[in-house]
């Protein structure tokens, strides 16, 4: 029955929970008053609960090396219409008089800052596009480098670089681009004539990609959207994940058919319908165990690729997946870290990795094949190094796999084994991955000089 005091009813229920009150207040000043005394510490050795000594580190499926990487076939690729070739990301096989012999080297823009990356040539069968800080677009020769025509995209007065120089794409004669600013412009490929524009609510970053009529781009806030091919007008819009904490550089949309897989902030990949933007599935990339302080940035800049069975993607916070493209079902994972796309060809994938390892995976199940250290490595559990050296994502060139440096170098590896076959000096510094065509290799430095290599 209740309690009555002067102040009237009282429950039990409320002298219960006083009474429990004062038992948590005599614990406090109990814990308070143990501060001042003199800490003891046990001896004995310290084991640390969680072993980060050997995390992240793959070693060689025997298996999977004995196989050989199963390439397909080289062949003469006549353009290089986005990252990887074309919209799916699946890179390929090209073909390439090796060695390589520089065939011209010359100047297209102005040079990046630090934290700027130059977007990656597209080429087609008469010329070479580059964009360069400032929105300074260029159609050099693919024979000699001489210069077909300039346009000047970013009539804007602002002069600062949002970690990108622009984004360029090709498609039936036609080069979109934008120069990270809030305008996306269409040119003719062949005259540099500007067939239409619109202009964006904010600043443009990922893309950019063009299939089906669509043209496919996303914003510094992590919003996806549709415009038309025709005339750029805008079909539809999804809001996506902007990460608190981003790294240079930005993902283009992948496309195969009516699939859309678009990869942003805070490690979000997410496949959509291309034709009305409508969710099919998605997941969040997070390592399990963080074990450096970059782990916790899962922001995704490397391109994914999709092959029409699969969809791949990587991150720089240490964790590379495969997924089942229809259903969205988990298919491998590999612990390692990459700011580059995978390069994919037949059964093998091909990663450089942003501790400096070079691996080929088996496609269907993530098994290595082989790992080669590339200059500057370090370990993949230590804090990244101070001016660590930066390597572009892999490319296949008849049997060869090239990798290219901030230090000037190229390097050339076996694509069956690994083993290096040397490398050679390119001249500037190269962050922006390398594009093929026309038995060609165009890389584009830093200081905005497009240099050829057949």
């Amino acid at each position: 029955m209740p309690i009555i005091s002067k102040h009237g009813l009282i429950s039990r229920h409320a002298i219960s929970r006083n009474g429990l009150m004062m038992s948590l207040l005599a614990v406090l000043m109990a814990g308070l008053s143990a501060c001042g005394q003199t800490e003891i510490i046990l001896p004995g050795e310290r084991i640390a609960v969680i072993d980060t000594s050997t995390a992240n580190i793959l070693i060689v499926d025997d298996q999977a090396a004995g196989e050989g990487a199963g390439l397909p076939g080289a062949v003469l690729n006549t353009s290089f219409m986005t990252p990887g070739g074309s919209v799916s990301h699946r890179g390929g096989h090209f073909s390439a008089e090796l060695p390589l012999q520089r065939a011209f080297s010359v100047r297209v823009g102005i040079s990046a800052d630090e934290g700027t990356d130059m977007a990656q040539p597209v080429v087609n069968e008469n010329a070479v596009f580059t964009i360069t800080p400032g929105g300074e677009i260029t159609a050099s020769s693919i024979t000699d480098g001489a210069e077909l025509w300039t346009a000047d995209i970013d009539p804007s007065t602002d002069q600062s670089q949002v970690s990108i120089s622009g984004g360029l794409g090709l498609i039936d004669g036609l080069l979109v681009a934008h120069a990270g600013k809030e305008r996306l412009v269409a040119l003719n490929a062949a005259t540099g004539e500007e067939i239409w524009s619109m202009q964006a609510p904010h600043f443009l970053v990922g893309g950019p990609s063009m299939a089906a009529g669509f043209i496919i781009v996303t914003d510094i806030n992590g919003r996806v959207y549709a415009f038309t091919q025709s005339n750029g007008e805008e079909v539809w819009n999804r809001i996506g994940s902007q990460g608190q904490t981003r790294i240079t550089g930005a993902a283009y949309p992948a496309i195969v058919d009516n699939d859309l897989i678009v990869a942003g902030g805070d490690g979000e990949l997410i496949s959509l319908n291309l034709t009305d933007g409508s969710f099919n599935w998605g997941d969040t990339l997070v390592p399990k165990r963080l074990v450096t302080a970059l782990d916790s940035i899962a922001d995704i800049t490397a391109h994914p690729v999709h092959d029409g069975g699969i969809v791949i993607a990587v991150t720089q916070s240490g964790i590379m997946v495969a997924y089942n493209a229809r259903t969205g079902r988990l298919i491998w994972e590999q612990p390692l870290r990459s700011l580059t796309m995978p390069w994919l060809a037949g059964d093998t994938l091909f990663v450089s990795t942003s501790n400096n390892e070079l691996l080929a995976l088996r496609r269907s199940d993530g098994a290595v094949r082989w790992k080669t250290d590339l200059p500057g490595r370090y370990n993949a559990n230590e804090p990244v190094v101070e001016n660590a050296l930066r390597h572009t994502a892999p490319v296949l060139v008849s049997g060869k796999v090239l990798v290219a440096n901030h230090r000037g170098e190229m390097l050339v590896f076996d694509a069956e084994t690994g083993s290096s076959e040397g490398d050679f000096s390119i001249g500037g510094s190269i962050t922006t991955d390398l594009s093929i065509a026309n038995g060609t290799v165009f890389a584009l430095d830093r200081s905005g000089r497009l240099t050829a290599w057949r």
